[in-house]
């Protein structure tokens, strides 16, 4: 498939996703016949996607790309089975280089495993399935170019199913219509150990040797999720508070290393607690 075909066609699947009555898929959706996925971000958006959701780029205005050919589609949230991770990293990349420039990495709060003012984190999510679309880049995926080399090596029909069970299964992302109110935002896992992003992310690491084919349109990999989870709770900075467990009407604060319970954790505070708060997730 040539790259301006795979282009023209990744704007009609993308047409095609915005396409949506919002109100009519709340009324089709079954509650019961969800799907976890999870959404890579950071403490500093923490608050307001837990009192917004998370909303999608037409609405935030939000980008974590550099490149305009690798905009995503404006009207949806995209979540992944497998790379939260990266995109965890990578928010927190982004926030510090708008804040900062290019020598982010030079600042004090670039070292962010060892001051604990921003830290990377992912998002349980349960998902009714009726809201799920394929991402768009499914279609630069290896699932994609072997369909196309059978069909064209067998002198036969295109057999490709873009549908999003595909997506998650070949590419690891799915499209979530309108976006994820925040009642399907089951559990905020913490990633503040340093020695775990360098197990993911170091060079030549497994998790980073499957992510740079994933770009690559190679594979989504052989790393399994909870292979992933294993490796996440080696580390001491590392924790998981339900969301279920925040007292509502409270804000975080602040993410600790609760030793008691020896696990990261978050702070509360009341709103008017949080206006004499110096420590607030919001301040890098």
């Amino acid at each position: 498939m040539s790259e301006s075909l795979q282009n023209t066609i990744k704007q009609l699947l993308m047409e095609q996703v915005r396409n949506f009555d919002i109100d009519e898929l709340r009324k089709r959706a079954d509650k019961d016949d969800t799907i976890t996925l999870y959404h890579g971000t950071n403490t500093f958006y923490l608050n307001s996607i837990l009192e917004n959701g998370i909303l999608p780029r037409n609405i935030t205005g939000n980008n974590n790309w550099e490149k305009e050919e690798a905009l995503a589609n404006e009207d949806v949230v995209y979540l992944t089975n497998k790379w939260h991770y990266w995109y965890a990293y990578n928010s927190v990349e982004q926030l510090l280089k708008n804040k900062y420039g290019e020598d982010w990495s030079q600042k004090e709060e670039g070292q962010w495993w060892i001051n604990g003012r921003l830290v990377p984190i992912y998002l349980e999510i349960e998902v009714p399935k009726e809201f799920l679309a394929a991402d768009e880049d499914l279609l630069y995926s290896k699932y994609v170019k072997d369909a196309v080399k059978t069909a064209v090596k067998k002198n036969g029909d295109l057999k490709l199913e873009l549908s999003w069970e595909n997506s998650l299964a070949h590419h690891g992302t799915v499209a979530v219509r309108g976006g994820v109110p925040k009642e399907w935002i089951k559990t905020i896992h913490i990633l503040g150990d340093g020695r775990l992003y360098l197990d993911l992310m170091e060079e030549g690491k497994p998790y980073q040797k499957e992510l740079k084919k994933w770009f690559d349109g190679k594979g989504k990999g052989k790393l399994k999720n909870k292979d992933l989870k294993a490796m996440e709770k080696k580390y001491k900075y590392t924790g998981e508070m339900p969301v279920a467990a925040i007292p509502p009407g409270y804000k975080l604060s602040q993410c600790v290393y609760n030793d008691e319970l020896q696990t990261m954790t978050f702070i509360g505070n009341t709103p008017q607690e949080l206006l004499n708060q110096p420590m607030k997730l919001e301040i890098i």
